[in-house]
């Protein structure tokens, strides 16, 4: 009786822990005890196929390699290009909004055809694609990846869908807009950086650091703490070292360690999440990434840049970054320019969709 007592008073924290212990039990029981069944290594078995082993998902051949890549809307419209978070991430995000049916890989398959920022199709040709070795795109090896390459990628995709209005005798483009989320604000940057006459606005939703003064004015807290269970950072953030070589396998690992009730949602319980597969590797070449910021070498020719940039912030973010991290980020615009989004935080773009969606249009209307 006395046992029985003390446990109907565990803390929530000890329950969650307990939980979460036996979940990663039974899963490591299943993962390398029944592996004929649960090997991570087969293609879709435990994490979706990329481009390079389903043909039935969108791409576009570009820059060497196969991008997961679709596009919505009248291409007669300005262009709009979409750059996921990472890196690592996907496109999923900025296609779905949190309590609505999220979108399939599938385009056929979807029930909602416009559901998220891709509600912007009815007045813009918006671009979706997944950066090189993220997401649904082709994996690679982690030493190859690079910001620059990031650029030249991009870079190729404006130019194929501007030379596609071109040869549909449109009104011929010479710039698009860019959308980044988080990493993807600072891909948007860097080209902007590299390319400045091709780009009309950025408006980017809580983007990475573009230099080490705006990286310095961070505080940062355990990625693992909104999931009750600190105390198992060290062991979750291990599990996607287990077996690095094998992209498939460090994938599902990372699944682990980030928690499946929230990635890959259509191998795992909750259908409702804003991720399809996260690069785990990807993100492990954060460091040549890291390195981009380093000397204002992404800002050190934004002068050149005639277009305007907004800044969107979650207003649960803005609670815990300081202001110098948003002044400073927007001092590298001469145009800038900043709006906040109620009762969310960085995954604002999913939460409150219809909300950034308001704030794009009036925002893009302006220029219009």
């Amino acid at each position: 009786m006395r046992n029985c007592t003390k446990t109907r008073h565990i803390s929530k924290l000890q329950l969650q822990f307990c939980r979460t212990i036996l979940a990663m039990s039974v899963l490591t029981i299943a993962l390398f005890g029944c592996s004929k069944v649960l090997d991570p290594d087969t293609p879709g078995n435990l994490v979706p196929k990329t481009v390079d082993e389903d043909p039935n998902l969108p791409y576009l051949e570009i820059n060497g390699t196969r991008l997961h890549l679709e596009t919505m809307g009248n291409i007669a419209d300005p262009i709009i290009i979409f750059m996921h978070g990472g890196p690592g991430g996907d496109y999923r995000p900025f296609i779905c909004q949190e309590g609505n049916e999220n979108a399939s890989r599938y385009p056929s398959k979807r029930s909602i055809t416009n559901g998220g920022l891709s509600a912007l199709q009815d007045s813009y040709f918006c671009v979706f694609y997944d950066q090189r070795s993220a997401g649904l795109s082709p994996r690679f090896d982690p030493v190859d990846l690079s910001i620059d390459l990031y650029v030249q990628d991009l870079d190729a995709i404006i130019d194929h869908f501007l030379n596609e209005k071109k040869l549909a005798a449109l009104p011929t483009d010479s710039q698009v807009i860019l959308i980044g989320h988080s990493f993807g604000g600072e891909l948007a940057t860097a080209y902007t950086n590299a390319h400045p006459q091709k780009v009309r606005d950025i408006i980017a939703y809580e983007p990475g650091p573009f230099t080490t003064d705006a990286l310095n004015t961070i505080s940062f807290t355990s990625p693992f703490a909104f999931l009750l269970k600190p105390s198992l950072d060290g062991f979750a953030g291990s599990l996607k070292y287990v077996d690095k070589e094998t992209h498939a396998r460090s994938d599902y690992n990372q699944i682990l360690a980030g928690g499946s009730e929230f990635m890959n949602s259509e191998f795992h319980s909750n259908p409702n999440c804003p991720s399809w597969r996260f690069g785990s590797l990807c993100e492990d070449g954060i460091q040549s990434f890291a390195k981009a910021i380093e000397g204002n070498r992404i800002v050190n020719n934004l002068s050149n840049y005639k277009g305007r940039f907004l800044y969107i912030c979650g207003q649960l973010t803005r609670q815990s970054l300081s202001m110098a991290y948003l002044t400073t980020q927007m001092s590298y615009y001469a145009n800038a320019d900043s709006v906040f989004v109620s009762g969310v935080g960085h995954t604002g773009i999913w939460e409150r969709a219809d909300t950034v969606v308001t704030i794009t249009r009036n925002f893009l209307s302006k220029n219009n």
